[in-house]
């Protein structure tokens, strides 16, 4: 098991990850922790210090944006990313209108 200093909050969901990450193996459940992405949602100019989060002891990565269920979640709390994704898919589809 790899130990890391964090700080309580992160510690706790780390041991919470793990408790799922055990769960998963006793029931024979696969989660691909390659395809699972940490997002810190946040409106603070300076984003909180965290250490790594962990599954499976592999460290999972953080991404400033993630798409879930067709809407795009931005860690800083905008809507700017989202609503550019539905224009670029709308923009795609009228275009295709044109020709016909």
């Amino acid at each position: 098991m790899l130990m890391l200093l964090t700080t309580p909050p992160f510690r706790q969901l780390n041991s919470d990850l793990e408790r799922i990450c055990d769960w998963a193996r006793r029931w024979l459940v696969t989660i691909n922790a390659s395809k699972t992405k940490c997002v810190t949602f946040s409106v603070k100019l300076f984003k909180p210090f965290h250490s790594l989060v962990l599954f499976d002891n592999e460290a999972i990565d953080e991404v400033m944006q993630h798409n879930h269920l067709g809407v795009t979640l931005a860690s800083n709390l905008s809507w700017k990313p989202h609503i550019f994704n539905v224009y670029e898919r709308a923009s795609k589809r009228a275009n295709m209108l044109k020709g016909l």
